[in-house]
């Protein structure tokens, strides 16, 4: 028995050693095979998140009961099979009888925005890209884009009778240059972008200003914070009611005390002051 164990711990103590020798080393590849392969996984990845925003809107027009939102999820399911053959016109009765027939509308209640077509809400459909053709209704007055992964809005001049446009919560770096092309937009929402201070904005939205405007609301874009910047655009634009976030100079009431030592630490929120909001977030992941 003991020369049979020690011939099989020799041969054991052998075997990484063989596999060592057998092993070839690998031959580097070339940069060209090495840009192909990153193409590779990158198409692949696309494609996958492709599927998964079209497994999205059919759920959506398959399991929600709302027409203006079934209606919205069609208009982009058929952009992008690139079969959209609705052209930008006046004919909203026979545009609303086609959704009707193709999304199976007409078993629900004609619906005051199905029928006039007066708004469009494509908000949470994880747009990163909009092109001309998701707007085929010249006759819109309300369009919602919130929610999304937008930079731009192609196509957004033609909207003329456009009263109200909602872009919170997308990835614009500056208001849209074709607002000076709706004389009767009343209302922008764009808080929580990347809107950042320029002299474009300021041209965009003062010289001249825009004819219609009564409400612009920037808040809670982290570049656009300073007190300088609200009265500005307030003092050029005595009609419009101007909404942003100003940490700077700090408002009054802002923080408690001007030192720790002058907070009182029985209150709440002079003990969450300290933290930021991602330290705070992890907190509240960590104990919830």
């Amino acid at each position: 028995v003991f020369p049979f164990l020690s011939a099989r711990r020799q041969t054991m103590m052998e075997e990484p050693h063989r596999q060592q020798q057998q092993r070839r080393p690998a031959t580097p590849l070339d940069p060209s095979e090495r840009q192909y392969r990153k193409k590779l996984k990158r198409e692949a990845k696309a494609l996958k998140k492709a599927e998964r925003e079209r497994q999205k809107i059919e759920n959506t027009m398959r399991l929600d009961k709302r027409p203006e939102v079934r209606m919205a999820a069609k208009i982009i399911s058929t952009s992008n099979d690139g079969n959209a053959d609705i052209n930008s016109g006046d004919n909203i009765s026979a545009v609303t009888s086609t959704f009707s027939d193709e999304t199976g509308l007409s078993e629900y209640p004609r619906a005051s925005r199905v029928v006039s077509l007066v708004d469009m809400s494509l908000k949470e459909f994880s747009l990163s890209l909009i092109s001309p053709s998701f707007l085929p209704f010249t006759s819109i007055t309300e369009l919602d884009l919130s929610h999304n992964s937008l930079s731009s809005i192609p196509g957004l001049s033609q909207l003329k009778h456009l009263k109200s446009l909602d872009i919170r919560r997308n990835e614009f770096r500056s208001l849209p240059q074709s607002l000076t092309e709706l004389p009767h937009l009343v209302n922008i929402n764009a808080s929580r972008n990347h809107i950042r201070p320029s002299a474009d904005l300021l041209v965009l939205i003062t010289k001249p200003p825009l004819p219609s405007l009564q409400m612009l609301d920037l808040t809670f874009n982290k570049k656009l914070y300073t007190q300088s910047l609200k009265d500005l655009l307030t003092s050029s634009l005595p009609t419009v009611a101007v909404s942003m976030t100003v940490t700077f100079p700090p408002p009054p009431g802002a923080y408690i005390g001007s030192s720790p030592g002058e907070r009182d630490a029985t209150l709440l929120r002079s003990q969450l002051e300290p933290f930021t909001t991602l330290q705070l977030r992890n907190r509240l992941v960590e104990t919830f």
